[in-house]
């Protein structure tokens, strides 16, 4: 594309968006992956040993899995704009060196590689898989530990049933070993 007057506030205009996108766009990715790589550093360090079944323990894997593949996936992504910018310089160069002092001046662009793109769907992708996984996981964890503290309540509203039953059968035991009239006792 070659640059006239008449064009060239329009094209700085799209350029400066262009850039502006691009700067969110790399702000935010940086942001979630330094969210990402803490949450996974907490849910590391703050992991039990011992998983209570088979089903909190994958769901604490895929999390981990997926989150981590996530960080990976969007620093691959991230480092898109300086492999862009640099193969840019290059053609630059190239133009600068070729190019005549009565042509005008050009605009140069490069294309970002493709696996950039797939990187991107997948970091976006993965997110979406870490976030529903840690949910799920914090649901079941939250779930399991419920039910065992219900377990625990339950066995001591049992406990002192049973021990008054067993009170109770001795008192009666002891009644029937003394052949004393029953109706004579006072027992409530």
């Amino acid at each position: 594309m070659k640059v006239t007057k008449s064009n060239k506030e329009d094209l700085s205009k799209v350029l400066k968006n262009m850039q502006a996108q691009n700067d969110r766009e790399y702000d935010w990715v940086k942001q979630v992956i330094f969210v990402l790589s803490t949450v996974l550093g907490l849910l590391i360090a703050l992991k039990s040993n011992s998983s209570s079944n088979a089903v909190e323990h994958i769901l604490f894997s895929i999390a981990i899995l997926s989150t981590a593949l996530c960080i990976l996936s969007g620093l691959i992504f991230l480092h898109r704009d300086a492999d862009t910018l640099h193969a840019q310089t290059l053609k630059y160069l190239k133009y600068i060196e070729s190019r005549d002092e009565n042509t005008p001046p050009k605009l140069i662009v490069s294309a970002p590689h493709r696996y950039y793109g797939i990187a991107k769907g997948i970091f976006v992708i993965l997110l979406f898989v870490s976030v529903l996984s840690l949910i799920s996981f914090a649901i079941y964890s939250d779930r399991v530990v419920l039910e065992d503290s219900q377990k625990v309540e339950n066995e001591k509203t049992i406990e002192p049933t049973v021990e008054v039953l067993i009170q109770s059968q001795k008192k009666v035991d002891s009644l029937r070993s003394s052949k004393t009239p029953v109706d004579s006792l006072n027992i409530e």
